[in-house]
C-alpha cells in the first residue's frame, strides 16, 4: 500500500485531488495525509510541494484542526525555499483557512496571495469542491448574532478577491448565504430568487458546493412552505446536477455532498430511515464530523427523537455543542437548542425546556432568525406563555407567531409527545391561570409564584382553585401530568 513510510514519495508524486472523504483501507486520506507529513523529510517535500499543501488542506477539511494548526509554518519554509512566488501565493491562500470564520482576516490573506500570484490557483479547484463540500454558506459563516446581513457583504467582499485567484472556486457563494439568511427570516420568496441565482452562477464555473446547496436551500424553503411540487422540482434538480460535473463522480466527496442534502431534506420530511446507510450512524459517535458530512449528523438525531428516544438525542446534542466553534456555529447552536428545548419539553422538564428555548430565543432575536422556531411553535406555545419567557422574548413570540409557516410534518408526526396530551380543558383558562398553573408544574409554591408575578398569596390559591375546577383536576401532580 502508498501508505506505508516507505512509500512516501510514490504518495507524493500523485495528484491528490478529489479524495476528501476516501478511505485507504481502514484509513482516511485524512489520516494519511497528517502521517505523511508528519514523518516525511523536508527534502522530500520539497520535491512535491503543491502535493504537501494539499495534504496541509485535507487536514482542515477532515476536521483535524491539531494537525492543521502544525502543519502551515513547515510547510511555508519548505515554498519560501522553492523560491516560487506562486506556490508562496498558494500558501497564503492555504493559511487563510487558520482564520476561518473571521472574514476580513480571511480577505487579508488572499490580498497577499494576489500580490504573489500571476496564474489561477491549481491548490483549489473545482475538482476540491468549494469549502469543502459544505452545502450550507450560512452555516460556515454565520458566527456573530445582528451581523447576518453585514457578514453577507463581508463574505462578497472577500469572495471579490478569492475568486479572480482561484478561477471562480467560490461562485455563488454569496448568493447562496444570502438566500440561506433571508429564509431564516421567513422571506422565502426573496430566497428563492438568491437560491437561482447562486444555481446559475455556480453552474456556470462548476461550483459544485454551491449548485447542491441551492438545491438544498430550494427544497427546504419547499417543506417550510408544505410546497410538494416545488419540493420534487428541487430533488429533480439535485439529481440531475449529480451528473453534471464528471470530475466529481465515484468521488467520496461527491456522495457526501449529495446525500447530505437528501438526507438533511429527508429529515425535515421526518423520513430520515430513508436516506443512506452512512447517514443513518449512531448519533452517539461524534469523532466521524466534518464539514462536508455534519449536516447529515441532524438525521441520525431526528431519527432518535422519532423513536421517541429524547435522552439518547439530548446528550448527543449537548455533546456536540462542545465541539470546536468552528464546526458548530452560530445557526448550528440555534437549531441545537430548539431541539433540546423540545426533547426536554417533551419529556416534561419544563425548566430545562424554557432554559434552552430562552436560549434560542437570544441567539435567534438579533437577526430575527424565526423560521426553525416557528416550525415548532404548536410545541413551543405552552412554553412561550412562561413569565420568564414571555416578559424577555415578547417581540419575538409575536414575530413568531406572525410568520408564514406552513411546516406540516412535524405535527403529522408526532415527533414530540408533549402536545396529543394536551387537553383542551387547559384553553378555557385565562392567561394569568396559564402563568400560575405552568409555574406550579414547574414545583413552585404559592409564595414563590405570588413572588414572581407580584400579586398576593391568597391570589395564587384562588388561581389555583380555578385552574382545578377547569381542569377537573384535584391535586398539583395531576396538573405536572397535565401539561407534559
Amino acid at each position: 500500500m502508498l501508505f506505508r513510510a516507505g512509500n512516501d514519495e510514490q504518495l507524493l508524486s500523485c495528484e491528490l485531488t478529489g479524495l476528501l472523504g476516501e478511505d485507504f483501507g481502514s484509513v482516511s486520506y485524512t489520516t494519511l495525509a497528517r502521517c505523511v507529513l508528519q514523518r516525511c523529510a523536508p527534502e522530500t517535500l520539497i520535491r512535491y510541494p503543491l502535493s504537501m499543501l494539499r495534504l496541509c488542506l485535507a487536514l482542515f477539511g477532515g476536521a483535524d484542526f491539531s494537525g492543521f494548526e502544525a502543519a502551515p509554518e513547515q510547510s511555508r519554509r519548505i515554498v519560501e525555499k522553492t523560491g516560487s512566488k506562486q506556490l508562496v501565493g498558494e500558501w497564503y491562500l492555504l493559511s487563510a483557512l487558520r482564520e476561518f470564520p473571521d472574514i476580513p482576516r480571511m480577505k487579508t490573506q488572499y490580498r497577499k496571495a494576489a500580490e504573489l500570484m500571476d496564474a489561477p490557483s491549481e491548490l483549489f479547484n473545482k475538482r476540491e469542491p468549494y469549502m469543502f463540500g459544505t452545502t450550507s454558506i450560512w452555516y460556515l459563516f454565520y458566527h456573530t448574532p445582528g451581523k447576518m446581513m453585514d457578514t453577507g457583504q463581508e463574505l462578497r467582499d472577500m469572495l471579490d478577491v478569492y475568486n479572480p485567484l482561484t478561477n471562480n472556486h467560490g461562485a455563488g457563494a454569496y448568493e447562496l448565504y444570502m438566500g440561506e439568511a433571508l429564509s431564516v427570516q421567513g422571506r422565502f420568496d426573496e430566497s428563492d430568487i438568491y437560491a437561482h441565482r447562486a444555481a446559475m452562477l455556480s453552474e456556470q464555473w462548476q461550483n459544485a458546493t454551491v449548485t447542491y446547496g441551492a438545491a438544498l436551500l430550494l427544497g427546504i424553503n419547499a417543506i417550510y412552505q408544505s410546497d410538494m411540487i416545488s419540493l420534487q422540482k428541487a430533488i429533480e434538480y439535485l439529481e440531475t446536477k449529480t451528473l453534471a460535473y464528471p470530475f466529481l463522480q465515484h468521488t467520496a466527496i461527491n456522495t457526501q455532498m449529495v446525500e447530505t442534502v437528501r438526507t438533511y431534506l429527508l429529515g425535515l420530511m421526518m423520513e430520515p430511515d430513508r436516506s443512506a446507510v452512512w447517514a443513518r450512524g449512531s448519533a452517539d459517535v461524534l469523532g466521524d464530523l466534518t464539514f462536508t458530512n455534519f449536516m447529515a449528523k441532524a438525521n441520525r438525531i431526528t431519527y432518535l427523537i422519532l423513536k421517541k428516544e429524547y435522552k439518547r438525542a439530548i446528550a448527543s446534542v449537548e455533546a456536540s455543542l462542545q465541539l470546536d466553534s468552528r464546526l458548530i456555529s452560530l445557526s448550528t447552536k440555534n437549531f441545537m437548542c430548539v431541539g433540546l428545548a423540545l426533547c426536554y419539553l417533551a419529556m416534561g422538564s419544563i425548566p430545562k425546556a424554557a432554559e434552552w428555548l430562552d436560549q434560542s430565543l437570544t441567539l435567534a432575536a438579533p437577526d430575527h432568525n424565526y423560521t426553525f422556531l416557528a416550525c415548532f411553535r404548536k410545541y413551543l406555545s405552552v412554553l412561550f406563555l412562561l413569565p420568564s419567557i414571555k416578559k424577555k422574548h415578547e417581540t419575538a413570540i409575536a414575530e413568531i407567531k406572525a410568520l408564514e409557516i406552513h411546516y406540516t410534518k412535524a405535527e403529522e408526526s408526532r415527533i414530540f409527545a408533549m402536545p396529543e396530551k394536551y387537553p383542551d380543558q387547559m384553553k378555557e383558562l385565562s392567561e394569568r391561570e396559564r402563568e400560575v398553573a405552568l409555574l406550579a408544574a414547574e414545583g413552585l409554591r404559592n409564595k414563590e409564584i405570588a413572588q414572581k408575578l407580584f400579586i398576593s398569596e391568597e391570589t395564587v390559591k384562588s388561581h389555583i382553585r380555578s385552574i382545578f375546577n377547569k381542569t377537573n383536576i384535584d391535586r398539583r401532580s395531576k396538573l405536572i401530568d397535565l401539561l407534559k
